[in-house]
């Protein structure tokens, strides 16, 4: 609940397993979908993926950086206020609704900007 990266299951497994040796990551899935099924947490990202599981209720949105997976948590009083499409009601009933933004984190920015200079500065060399 208090996770603010999104973990998957597999993380979640992984941090627990340490202080429960004897668990199981099928336990850790049954248990996630059942916190799930009784709205204490939610799930992240298309079905295709990795489920990623959410403690943070109250209305968001997320960024997701598309190079490492990293997932923030960002509030959005203009994205609260967009109004959900007439032609939804062709497709089903929208329950709720929240805005996935995709793009580089600042860190992965960092490390591309990091490799460019170094590219360069290993091209330079090369030419002397």
């Amino acid at each position: 609940m208090r996770a603010k990266d999104h973990p998957d299951a597999e993380k979640v497994f992984k941090k627990l397993r340490k202080q429960m040796p004897t668990l199981s990551l099928d336990t850790v899935y049954r248990t996630l979908w059942v916190l799930n099924d009784l709205g204490v947490i939610t799930t992240l990202g298309s079905s295709r993926e990795r489920a990623r599981f959410e403690g943070n209720l109250e209305h968001h949105h997320h960024f997701i950086c598309t190079r490492c997976g990293l997932t923030s948590d960002f509030y959005s009083d203009e994205l609260n206020a967009l109004r959900v499409p007439d032609s939804l009601t062709e497709i089903g009933d929208v329950e709720q609704t929240h805005v996935e933004v995709r793009g580089t984190c600042k860190k992965c920015l960092k490390n591309v900007s990091k490799q460019i200079r170094s590219d360069k500065s290993t091209k330079q060399r090369s030419r002397k």
